[in-house]
């Protein structure tokens, strides 16, 4: 049975998050309401590689729930992996890669092939950063009132061979650079410190600020996050809508 899904908006719990993710791999390969205009064929990716590391927000191939911006029920089963460069979504499909563009993705429950884990991956042009809205696409790391978000940033370094030494690449190379955020109602604020949290902590600030201490966590850490954002949930009584 296909269980059918609205919409989720930033904030909602992680109870449908968990659905999809059963349901996917529970219907893997099985695929569903894609059409042709959603995915195109890709091209063979060329042998010789003039660009060094992946442009992937991982590269392994997860299982997926994918939900389109224009369809209301989630395309369960589907292998896919995230292109930030270009940002598409690739899909295995009949042994074949295709792919579609994440403008037409609102979100992706996508479960790691090694560990099981569920992430959580949402289109960015649904929040802001400095009042503008994202591109690409961010993973919620903590849903709820107070999300954490995780953004990969992606540089190209230009090649830096040096003919004359014999030193250097004569690639380009690929870096990554990991940041994380709060959300209030939409809008990104960068944690670059402890002291950057303190607006979101509030009438919490003592209590979180013990907590902090206490456990030796660091804001630069995504799982020392992931249980400061943990902690504040459980001083805080969920908003009712």
């Amino acid at each position: 049975m296909l269980l059918l899904f609205q919409p989720e908006a930033p904030g909602q719990n992680n109870a449908s998050q968990t659905v999809r993710a059963t349901n996917t791999l529970m219907r893997i390969g099985s695929g569903n309401s894609f059409s042709p205009t959603d995915m195109i064929q890709m091209m063979p990716p060329s042998s010789v590689s003039t660009v060094d590391g992946n442009p992937y927000w991982d590269e392994r191939w997860g299982a997926s729930s994918v939900l389109l911006y224009d369809k209301p029920a989630p395309n369960d089963g589907w292998y896919t992996r995230y292109d930030i460069r270009s940002d598409e979504f690739e899909f295995l499909v009949n042994k074949q890669i295709k792919v579609a563009k994440g403008s037409i993705i609102k979100n992706v429950v996508w479960v790691d092939s090694l560990t099981q884990k569920t992430r959580f991956l949402v289109n960015a042009k649904d929040y802001k950063l400095d009042g503008v809205p994202l591109l690409g696409f961010i993973e919620v790391l903590v849903d709820g009132d107070q999300q954490l978000i995780k953004r990969i940033e992606l540089q190209v370094l230009k090649p830096n061979y040096n003919e004359a030494m014999s030193t250097g690449s004569k690639n380009s190379k690929i870096t990554k650079k990991e940041l994380f955020y709060y959300s209030t109602n939409g809008e990104l604020f960068e944690i670059k410190s402890r002291k950057s949290l303190a607006p979101l902590f509030g009438e919490q600030s003592e209590q979180m600020s013990s907590f902090i201490k206490e456990e030796k966590l660091k804001t630069g850490r995504e799982s020392d996050l992931v249980r400061i954002f943990e902690k504040l949930a459980t001083l805080r009584p969920p908003v009712s809508n």
